[in-house]
C-alpha cells in the first residue's frame, strides 16, 4: 500500500537542525529476545512456563521445583502458554540450591522475562535469592532496583523509562556486569543504567520468586513467560531503530538474519491504526528481512503499532511482537522550537535547572525519545514560567531571608538519610542545601556511632522504626498473638442447592491471611442474607487450600455472605498480654545503645491495622476490625456485657463511610481504652532513655485517636500525619494537647525520582496542605525518603526535586518562626459538623470534597455526633449545625435519624435562634418510601419522600448570570449540573458567585413554597430545580445546599451560607479576601502578622479585607503593612480604612507574610 509523503510546512533550518539531532547509533549483534528462548552454555535458568509438567522439572543449572503458589494458574503466555496472577497473593516460587540463584556483585548476568500487566499498580517482578529486586509500577512507567548486599541491609534504584503498556506483551531484560553496571531495557530499547558500589555480594541465595516482592507483599496483577537467567551481559536491541521518524527517512528491520534460528522462515509485518486497521501490510521472507518497509513520509498521521509475526516453514507463529511508530517530523520540530525558547530564561539560581532540562531534553531529541522529551519540556517550561513571572525570585529571597539564621521558634525541618558511620557524614551537604536540621534513620539499619556524627554535627537526631508492633519472629512462635479480625465475602447468589464463595482476606501490605486458628466451624458465620438467618454449621465445609465455602442445602434465588476471621501476619496485637512484656523488652534493646545520641524514637506503628484493599472494591483505613481477637472479644464482652456478633463489626467496603452500629461504638471505645494503656507502657521505653516519643499518623493507627486525648494520655511528645490536602492538614493542626506535629506532603517513593512531573505535583501538595495548616501552623516538615533522590541518576530531575524540596522547607520555615503556636484569628462563628462518628473522626479527607471549603474559614469548627446530641443536647456555644454526605452514608447520618430526640433537639435549636445547614441528604432515612425527618425545617424534601407542597422553579426566577465560576475543562465537570443565582436576595451576604459548575451528585429536591431560592440547580439536559433555599424556622434558620462543587467559587457560596444561616453576615466581613479565588488570608493579632497566600499558578493582585479588630488594632491608629522577605512595604493607612479592601500582589503559589506595623 502506498501512500504519497504528507506536505511539510517546516523551515529547512528547523529541519536541518532536527537531522542534525537525530543521528542513528551503529548496530550491533543482539539477541533473539523477540522469540522464544533456547538454551545456551550461559543459561542459568530458564522456564517456558508451557506445561506442568515443566515445574517439576526447569532447564536450570542446578536442581530447581517451581511452585505455583495462592492459586496461581499456568494460562495465556507470550509464546504458549504462561503465569497466569491476579494480583492476589499469588506468584511463582522458585526452590533450589543456593549455588543456583547465587547472584554475586562482580558478576555478569541477565535476568530477563515476557510481561503483561493489567494493572498500573506498583508490583514485584523478581526476587532472586530473596537479595535482587526489580518491581515494576506500569502506570507510571517506572520500575525499582534494589539489593541487599553483605555489608547493607538494602539499596532502592529509582528506574525511569519502564513504559509497560497494559494489557500488552513486553519484553524486559536487566543486565549486570562485572563493573557493576546495572542496565534495563524494555523491548530491547536501552531504558536506564547505573553504576553502583562494590557493597559485597548480593546475601541469600537459594530461591527466587517471580510476580511478588519477596514471595510475600506487592503482588502482580497479569501475565509472565519466558524468564531467563544467564551468567553473561547479553545485549539487546530494538526491532526497529526508532520509534519516532522524520518525512525521509525509511523503515526497516533490525534484524541480522544470520543470527535468526533457523525455525524462522518469514516475517509478516502489519502496521495498524488505534482501531486496529492495517495501513501497510508486508511478508518478509527470511534473506529481505533487512529492506525498508515504506519511508516515514508515507506513514499515515497519527500514533500506529508495528505489528511482527515471526512465522516457520508451515506458516505457523513462533511469535508475535508489537511496537509503536510513528511519523514524527512534526512534533520533532515543534520539540526543537520549544527547546530554544527555553534556552533564553537567565542566569538565576532556578534558571540553572532550565539549562539541566535543556541538555536533557537535546539528548532525548537525538535519542528520538519524544515521549522523554515532552515531559521534561513540560517540566522545564513549569520551571521557566516561576523564573518569567517572579516566583523564583521571591523564593530566593525568601531563602535569603531565613538561611542567614539557625532555625527558631523549634521549628524542624527533617531528612531521612542512612545512619551506618559510613553514611552518615553524606547527608551533611544535603541537609545544607534543604536547610534540614533534623536527621532521620531507619534505627534498624543505624549505628550509634553514626548517630553521635549526626548529634556532634548540631543536628536533632531520630530513628524510625518498626517495633514494637511488627515482630514476624515472635508472630510466628505465637500465632495467637498476631492481629486477628473478621472481614466478609462478597454476597453469593445461590442458582441450585449448592453455592461455592470464595473467601478473600483483605490485603493492605500483602501480609493479610485468611485464618484457620480456630476451626471455621466453631467460629465462622454464614448467613443468609435474604431472610438475615444464620446458616448452620453443618450444612457448609471449607476447603483450606483455595479459600473456598461450599454450602449444601441452600435456597435458590438466596444471597449468602460468609463472615470470616483473617489475620496479619506481619503484625502483633498490644493487648495480648505476653507480647506487649516481650514488645517492651525487646525495644528496650533496641533502644540502649542509642542513649545519650539519640534525641526521639519514632514509631512507625503502634496500633492495629487497617484492612486496607478489600474484596468489595475500595480501601478501609479506619475499621476496627484486626483487635477482635478471640481473647480481646471475651474481655470487651466481660467489661462491657454486649455480646459479640461480626455483623455489627464489618462494614464493607469502607467501615468510615457507613454508620455505626451502637455496639461498634463501644467496641472502640474499649479498644481506645485499653490501647492507650499500652501506649504508655511502649513510650516509658524511650524516657528511660532520655529520648522523647514520636508517632507516625498513618499505618497501625487504629485505636489511636488524637481528637479523644489518645496522644497525651498514651505519654507521646511529638507525632506526624502525611498531609498533601487541606483538609488533613487541619487534622493535624486541630486536635487537643500539646504535641509537638510536623508533617509530610509526600512520601518520596522510588516512582517520585523518575518522574519530571514530580516536582510540580510536590509543590502543588504544599499548597493545598498549606491552606489548611495556616490556621494554626505545625513546627516540624519532614521528607522520607530523601535518600533516593541522590540517586537520581538525571541531573535535571535531581536538581529540580532538591530545588522543590528547598523552596518549600524556606516557606515552611518562615511559617513556623514567624507564627508556629498561634492560631489564626476566628469570628465569633461556631460551627458544629454533625455526622454519625463525631470528635473522633474529624477532619478525615473521607469529607474533603465538602470539608476542604472550610479548611481556611476563620471561624471555629468542631465535629460532633448523633450520641453526643441525643445525650447531651445541642452545644450551648453553637451558632450553626451543619450536616452533609450521601444518602444513608455515616456523614449524613443513617438510621441516626430514627432517634425522636435528635430530630428534636436540632428543631428546638433552631426554632429558637440557632442555624441548620444542609448538603445533600440532611434528614433522610432510607427506606420504603424513604423519610425525610427534616423537610419542615429546611423546606426541602427529597425525592420519594412525603411532604408539603413544592414550590416550582423557572427561568424567570434566575439573576443576570453573565459572570462564572472558575469552570473546569474536563467533560465529567461539563456534563454535572450548575447552580445559577435568582433574583432572591433576603440581605448581602459576602461576595457571592452568579455561577458555580461542576455540582457533583447533587440531590433531587422540592422546596416549600415559603423558603427562599438563592440558587437553582441547572442540570446538563436544562431542566431546573432547587439548588440552594433558605427558610425561617421560628426565630432561626435553615439553609439547604443539593450539592457541592470542587469549584472555589463553590468556597465563597458555602462560607456565606454559614454566616447567613447563623444571621450574622456582617461577621464574613471582618476578614475577607474579596477577589481572585484561591485566595486566602490568615490574621495573626498576637503576632502582628497577616498572611496572604496564593493558591493559583499565576502572579494576583488580590483584594483582602481586614478588619481593625481581626488584627487586634485600634481604629484610630495608622497601620503599615510590610512584608517579612523583601521589606517592602505594601500599604499604608489608617487601621480604620483596611476593611475597605487592599491590594496585595502576589507571586505564584507563594504565601506572604506581612508585618502588622503601627505607628
Amino acid at each position: 500500500m502506498n501512500h504519497p509523503p504528507p506536505t511539510m510546512n517546516h523551515q529547512p533550518s528547523t529541519i536541518a537542525t532536527i537531522l542534525l539531532l537525530l543521528v542513528a547509533a551503529p548496530l550491533t549483534a543482539a539477541e533473539n529476545w523477540f522469540l522464544p528462548y533456547e538454551p545456551d552454555e550461559h543459561t542459568l535458568f530458564l522456564a517456558h512456563l508451557d506445561r506442568e509438567a515443566e515445574l517439576a522439572k526447569p532447564h536450570a543449572k542446578g536442581p530447581v521445583t517451581l511452585t505455583l503458589k495462592g492459586g496461581a494458574q499456568l494460562g495465556e503466555g507470550f509464546s504458549g502458554r504462561g503465569l497466569a496472577l491476579n494480583g492476589d497473593k499469588q506468584t511463582l516460587m522458585a526452590s533450589a540450591s543456593k549455588d543456583v540463584f547465587q547472584l554475586r556483585c562482580n558478576q555478569p548476568f541477565t535476568v530477563e522475562c515476557w510481561v503483561r500487566p493489567e494493572s498500573g499498580d506498583a508490583a514485584g517482578l523478581l526476587s532472586i535469592g530473596t537479595r535482587f529486586y526489580f518491581q515494576i509500577t506500569p502506570g507510571k512507567n517506572a520500575g525499582t532496583f534494589g539489593y541487599r548486599a553483605a555489608s547493607f541491609p538494602i539499596r532502592y534504584y529509582p528506574v525511569p523509562n519502564v513504559r509497560l503498556p497494559l494489557r500488552r506483551w513486553s519484553h524486559l531484560a536487566l543486565t549486570h556486569d562485572a563493573d557493576r553496571t546495572v542496565r534495563v531495557y524494555v523491548n530491547g530499547q536501552l531504558a536506564w543504567s547505573l553504576a553502583h558500589s562494590d557493597e559485597g555480594d548480593y546475601e541469600k541465595g537459594g530461591g527466587a520468586s517471580f510476580g511478588a516482592h519477596d514471595g510475600w507483599s506487592r503482588f502482580f496483577h497479569g501475565a509472565m513467560d519466558e524468564i531467563r537467567i544467564s551468567d553473561c551481559v547479553r545485549e539487546f536491541r530494538p526491532l526497529l531503530d526508532r520509534h519516532h521518524y522524520i518525512d525521509r527517512e525509511p523503515v526497516a528491520l533490525t534484524l541480522d538474519a544470520s543470527r535468526l534460528p533457523a525455525a524462522v522462515e518469514k516475517a509478516v509485518v502489519s502496521i495498524r491504526d488505534r482501531q486496529g486497521k492495517a495501513a501497510v501490510e508486508r511478508e518478509l521472507p527470511r534473506e529481505r528481512m533487512a529492506e525498508p518497509l515504506l519511508t516515514a513520509g508515507a506513514l499515515p498521521p497519527g500514533e500506529h503499532q508495528v505489528e511482527i509475526a515471526f512465522l516457520d516453514k508451515t506458516g505457523q507463529p513462533l511469535s508475535k511482537v508489537t511496537t509503536p511508530i510513528a511519523n514524527s517530523t512534526a512534533a520533532l520540530a515543534s520539540a526543537t522550537e520549544r527547546l530554544a525558547t527555553l534556552r533564553s530564561v537567565g542566569d538565576s539560581p532556578r534558571a540553572q535547572v532550565v539549562k539541566l532540562y535543556a541538555e536533557r531534553i537535546a539528548a532525548l531529541l537525538k535519542q528520538r525519545d519524544l515521549g522523554g522529551a515532552e515531559q521534561s519540556l513540560r517540566a522545564a517550561e513549569t520551571v521557566a514560567q516561576s523564573v518569567a513571572s517572579g516566583e523564583a525570585a521571591y523564593r530566593q529571597a525568601l531563602r535569603t531571608r531565613v538561611r542567614d539564621h539557625a532555625p527558631r521558634n523549634d521549628v524542624r525541618i527533617i531528612m531521612s538519610w542512612g545512619a551506618k558511620a559510613a553514611d552518615a557524614p553524606q547527608a551533611f551537604p544535603w541537609a545544607k542545601r534543604l536547610g534540614a536540621n533534623a536527621l532521620v534513620a531507619s534505627i534498624h539499619d543505624a549505628e550509634p556511632a553514626g548517630i553521635k556524627l549526626w548529634k556532634d554535627a548540631g543536628y536533632r537526631t531520630v530513628c524510625l522504626g518498626s517495633l514494637p508492633i511488627h515482630d514476624h519472629a515472635y508472630g510466628r512462635e505465637h500465632p495467637e498473638a498476631i492481629q486477628q479480625g473478621w472481614w466478609v465475602t462478597k454476597p453469593a447468589k445461590a442458582e441450585g442447592s449448592t453455592v461455592k464463595i470464595s473467601v478473600l482476606a483483605p490485603s493492605w501490605d500483602n501480609s493479610m491471611r485468611v485464618s484457620y486458628r480456630e476451626p471455621p466451624e466453631q467460629r465462622w458465620r454464614v448467613v443468609d442474607v435474604t431472610t438475615g438467618d444464620p446458616v448452620p454449621a453443618a450444612s457448609w465445609s471449607v476447603e483450606k487450600q483455595s479459600h473456598t465455602l461450599t454450602l449444601k442445602d441452600a435456597k435458590p434465588g438466596h444471597g449468602y455472605q460468609v463472615y470470616f476471621t483473617f489475620g496479619a501476619q506481619a503484625m502483633c496485637d498490644p493487648l495480648h498480654e505476653g507480647f506487649a512484656k516481650h514488645a517492651v523488652e525487646r525495644l528496650d534493646g533496641l533502644l540502649k545503645p542509642f542513649a545519650g545520641v539519640l534525641d526521639t524514637y519514632w514509631f512507625d506503628d503502634l496500633g492495629f491495622a487497617y484492612p486496607g484493599p478489600v474484596p468489595q472494591g475500595g480501601w478501609d483505613w479506619e475499621s476496627y476490625t484486626l483487635a477482635a481477637s478471640p481473647e480481646n472479644v471475651k474481655r470487651f464482652t466481660a467489661a462491657t456485657g454486649i455480646q459479640f456478633d461480626p455483623r455489627w463489626l464489618v462494614m464493607a467496603p469502607r467501615t468510615i463511610e457507613l454508620p455505626p452500629d451502637r455496639r461498634y461504638l463501644a467496641w472502640q471505645k474499649w479498644v481506645q481504652d485499653e490501647i492507650r494503656k499500652w501506649m504508655a507502657q511502649a513510650a516509658a521505653v524511650p524516657a528511660r532513655h532520655g529520648m522523647t516519643s514520636w508517632l507516625y499518623w498513618g499505618d497501625c493507627h487504629v485505636g489511636i485517636e488524637p481528637f479523644l486525648g489518645s496522644l497525651t494520655a498514651g505519654g507521646i511528645q511529638e507525632i506526624d500525619k502525611p498531609a498533601a490536602d487541606a483538609v488533613t492538614a487541619r487534622a493535624l493542626v486541630d486536635f487537643p494537647g500539646e504535641v509537638y506535629r510536623s508533617l509530610r506532603t509526600d512520601w518520596i517513593f522510588p516512582e517520585t525520582c523518575t518522574d519530571p512531573r514530580s516536582p510540580a505535583r510536590l509543590k502543588q501538595h504544599w499548597v493545598q496542605a498549606r491552606r489548611g495548616l495556616l490556621m494554626k501552623p505545625a513546627r516540624g516538615l519532614y521528607w522520607f525518603d530523601f535518600s533516593l533522590i541522590p540517586l537520581v541518576a538525571e541531573a535535571s530531575l535531581r536538581e529540580d526535586l532538591v530545588e522543590t524540596l528547598a523552596e518549600i522547607n524556606d516557606e515552611f520555615r518562615l511559617i513556623g518562626e514567624e507564627l508556629a503556636g498561634a492560631s489564626a484569628w476566628r469570628t465569633p462563628l461556631n460551627v458544629y459538623v454533625l455526622n454519625a462518628w463525631g470528635a473522633q473522626y474529624s477532619w478525615r479527607p473521607w469529607g474533603a470534597a465538602t470539608l476542604v471549603h472550610l479548611t481556611d474559614l476563620p471561624a471555629t469548627v468542631r465535629f460532633i455526633s448523633f450520641v453526643d446530641v441525643e445525650q447531651s443536647g445541642i452545644p450551648p456555644d453553637a451558632h450553626v449545625l451543619l450536616n452533609y454526605g450521601g444518602p444513608g452514608s455515616s456523614w449524613s447520618g443513617g438510621h441516626f435519624w430514627q432517634s425522636e430526640k435528635v430530630v428534636a433537639a436540632i428543631d428546638k435549636f433552631v426554632r429558637d435562634g440557632g442555624g441548620f445547614v444542609g448538603l445533600g441528604w440532611p434528614g433522610y432515612l432510607p427506606g420504603n418510601p424513604p423519610r425525610g425527618l427534616l423537610a419542615e425545617l429546611l423546606g426541602a424534601r427529597h425525592e420519594g419522600a412525603s411532604g408539603f407542597q413544592p414550590a416550582t422553579v423557572d427561568a424567570s426566577m434566575l439573576a443576570d448570570t453573565g459572570q462564572t465560576g472558575q469552570t473546569s475543562s474536563d467533560s465529567a465537570s461539563q456534563a454535572r449540573a450548575t447552580l445559577v443565582r435568582t433574583k432572591a436576595s433576603p440581605e448581602k451576604v459576602g461576595n457571592l458567585p452568579p455561577q458555580i459548575p461542576a455540582i457533583a451528585d447533587a440531590a433531587t429536591v422540592s422546596a416549600a413554597q415559603d423558603a427562599a431560592l438563592l440558587y437553582a440547580l441547572r442540570r446538563a439536559d436544562g431542566s431546573l430545580a432547587p439548588g440552594v433555599t433558605l427558610r425561617q424556622h421560628g426565630k432561626g434558620r435553615a439553609v439547604y445546599l443539593a450539592g457541592a462543587s470542587a469549584d472555589s467559587a463553590f468556597t465563597r457560596l458555602f462560607q456565606s451560607v454559614l454566616y447567613l444561616a447563623a444571621q450574622k453576615p456582617e461577621w464574613r466581613d471582618l476578614l475577607l479576601v474579596e477577589k481572585p479565588d484561591h485566595v486566602f488570608a490568615y490574621a495573626y493579632p498576637n503576632r502582628q502578622r497577616l498572611v496572604v497566600a496564593n493558591g493559583n499558578s499565576e502572579p494576583v493582585t488580590a483584594t483582602v479585607k481586614a478588619s481593625a479588630t481581626a488584627l487586634g488594632l485600634k481604629e484610630a491608629g495608622d497601620v503599615a503593612l510590610t512584608d517579612m522577605v523583601t521589606n517592602e512595604v505594601l500599604w499604608r493607612g489608617a487601621a480604620s480604612s483596611l476593611d475597605r479592601g487592599v491590594n496585595v500582589s502576589l507571586p505564584p503559589a507563594c504565601a506572604r507574610v506581612l508585618h502588622v506595623r503601627t505607628r
